[in-house]
């Protein structure tokens, strides 16, 4: 043992690391392993947590694809309704389009056929306004009959919208008719131009019309003359001439007349056309008689 040369005591020798704590030599002399045991275990613990993040993610990936294939039909669904809405839309401004075209190429063709003199083609009509019109034309051609109960069934009607609350007269015969405007104390008699539609005309008038017909028969618009048109008669009257300009009286047959072929396109909306077409009229034929201060005999002036 050795002294050191300033006389201190010698310093103990350096411990040399454990290297068989940390490295093991493999009976072949190969590669290195690490045999730390503390060591090791965070490794391996280490190791399964990664294990365990992997098995997580996978999981939630699988997860997701899961609700992706779920949702794809829903998402399928919502967009064949969105297109089926769309294609549908589209659908309907073309035919709109084609219609306004239809139509404004129709009153250009009309227009050439006036400038030319030329009567326009016969409308073609649908299954539907044939059937009205041939049911039109067959009650135009009906008269009046006093002993039939459906005829008679309707002037009863029409005299309990005159007069409500008053019975009907035995025999039909009353003074209180001429309060309708009716020329006799029969109001069989002045049918005989009208027929039985033009009795259907008034009931409708009555009936589904109620104000207008109360304020025409009462003659309450305006300045009335001392002498006025009958308003019951007058109504016949009316309803004959419109059976004559709308051509209603030649059975089976398309009208011939403006007017007609105009009127036949009512028949598509509604089978009670030539009732509000007579409501109308009568409202006009109320006006254009103050217009022109008219009196009883110039009735059938007004009535062109």
């Amino acid at each position: 043992m050795c002294r050191a040369a300033n006389g201190g005591a010698r310093k103990p020798a350096l411990e040399e690391p454990l290297l068989d704590d940390y490295v093991h030599v493999t009976a072949s002399g190969g590669e290195e392993e690490e045999l730390n045991p503390q060591h090791g275990a965070t490794d391996s613990t280490e190791r399964q947590g990664a294990a365990g993040l992997a098995g997580q993610a996978e999981g939630r990936g699988r997860l997701r694809r899961g609700r992706g294939a779920a949702a794809l039909p829903a998402v399928h669904a919502g967009l064949g309704q969105q297109l089926s809405r769309l294609w549908r839309r589209v659908v309907t401004a073309c035919l709109r389009a084609a219609c306004r075209c239809w139509n404004s190429l129709r009153e250009l063709m009309s227009w050439c056929w006036s400038a030319l003199g030329i009567s326009p083609p016969p409308p073609q009509l649908s299954l539907i306004q044939r059937d009205r019109l041939e049911s039109l034309q067959d009650r135009v051609a009906v008269p009046y009959d006093a002993d039939s109960p459906s005829h008679q069934a309707a002037l009863v009607a029409l005299w309990e919208a005159a007069f409500p609350g008053e019975n009907f007269p035995q025999g039909t015969k009353s003074e209180r008719w001429k309060d309708m405007g009716w020329q006799s104390d029969d109001p069989g008699r002045d049918f005989r131009a009208g027929g039985f539609v033009s009795l259907e005309s008034l009931l409708y008038l009555a009936q589904r019309e109620e104000p207008t017909f109360r304020r025409l028969m009462g003659k309450v618009d305006g300045q009335r003359s001392e002498w006025e048109y009958p308003f019951a008669a007058g109504g016949v009257n009316l309803a004959y001439m419109l059976t004559d300009v709308l051509d209603l009286r030649r059975p089976g047959k398309l009208p011939a007349t403006a007017a007609g072929r105009s009127f036949v396109r009512l028949l598509l909306e509604t089978d009670t056309a030539f009732e509000e077409v007579f409501v109308a009229a009568y409202v006009l034929l109320d006006k254009r008689w103050l217009e022109m201060r008219a009196t009883y005999m110039e009735f059938p002036q007004v009535l062109k």
